[in-house]
């Protein structure tokens, strides 16, 4: 029996990849996440963590499921091999814009799980829009020696022998099974599949809400994908407000009253929406000289409270315009 080691977040891209190898037979699929509490680059673990919970009983219901699907290996930092040479290479490479910081720990995982999967997918549709054939972090490791050779279902079969020795420390360990899809051309497979039901449950969204917001970064990439009806109504009706105050800005008095100068309306939004639908303040009074700290304390507080306002009826009307009650 073959054997996989696949990074399993729950999310979209590396959910895909499993139902691909759940439908394979004569697999054993472990799956293998890791998480950090508190600050870190994956502040939503307990929302992935619950979406693996959901969606692993309903794959392995499935019909068309083949594999043998192990239950998820979970690790936090402890768990992680020390390597001297591997700290040394991401403290040399960690300043480039191209680096996540989140490598820094998963680069480890395929020294306890060979040849681990990572399921970055092909170039996304704002990155394709842009003009752009490859994704960032292909172009990156290319650059630096990697090369990838695609077959036609779109797994990267990856060669760095001639790649930058730091960097394959680093990147080496894993395999890229989607690397040659995009996420738009996983919806009709999906669909195909008769996964739409499962795909609902995958956690994607950038912030830790109770549902994915529709606004954040990988909300909208989705979205824009055509994934709409994977959307909850309250991620629908955020994303249409966005569009809406994108194309229809507000005009000068509105912006005067509440205070927001130049301000993006729809930064302003998205950051309500990503904290609960709460507007905060972002800068600390603390910081300005003192004999004006009182003045902006104050119009802090008044910005805060006519923002929250605006917000709150805009998606009130918003709701009762959808529900037919104006």
């Amino acid at each position: 029996m073959k054997h996989v080691n696949i990074l399993w977040t729950g999310g979209w891209d590396s959910t895909f990849r499993l139902c691909q190898l759940s439908r394979m037979d004569g697999v054993e699929v472990q799956p293998v996440y890791f998480y950090k509490e508190g600050v870190s680059d994956r502040t939503n673990w307990k929302k992935e963590i619950q979406a693996q919970n959901t969606l692993l009983p309903l794959l392995r219901q499935k019909e068309a499921t083949k594999a043998c699907i192990l239950n998820p290996i979970r690790l936090t930092e402890k768990d992680l091999p020390q390597s001297k040479n591997f700290d040394q290479a991401f403290e040399k490479w960690k300043s480039s814009p191209l680096m996540p910081g989140q490598l820094h720990f998963l680069g480890k995982l395929p020294m306890l799980f060979p040849k681990l999967e990572y399921c970055i997918e092909g170039p996304t549709l704002k990155r394709r829009q842009q003009g752009f054939k490859l994704g960032k972090t292909q172009v990156f490791l290319e650059e630096h020696g990697f090369r990838f050779h695609f077959r036609p279902d779109g797994y990267a079969d990856m060669d760095a022998s001639q790649a930058d020795p730091e960097l394959k420390l680093l990147w080496g360990g894993f395999t890229f099974p989607i690397l040659g899809i995009t996420e738009m051309a996983m919806v009709p497979i999906i669909r195909s599949w008769g996964y739409e039901d499962l795909f609902k449950y995958t956690w994607t969204c950038d912030y830790g809400g109770e549902e994915p917001c529709g606004v954040c970064h990988n909300c909208e990439t989705k979205w824009a994908s055509g994934m709409l009806n994977f959307f909850p109504p309250s991620a629908i009706r955020n994303h249409k407000i966005k569009r809406y105050l994108e194309k229809n800005d507000i005009d000068q008095a509105t912006r005067d009253f509440l205070l927001i100068g130049p301000t993006s309306i729809t930064y302003l939004f998205t950051d309500y929406v990503s904290n609960g639908y709460q507007v905060v303040n972002h800068i600390n009074v603390l910081t300005v000289p003192r004999a004006i700290q009182p003045v902006v304390y104050e119009r802090q507080l008044l910005q805060k409270a006519r923002l929250q306002t605006f917000f709150d009826n805009l998606v009130q009307q918003w709701d009762s315009q959808e529900q037919g009650v104006v």
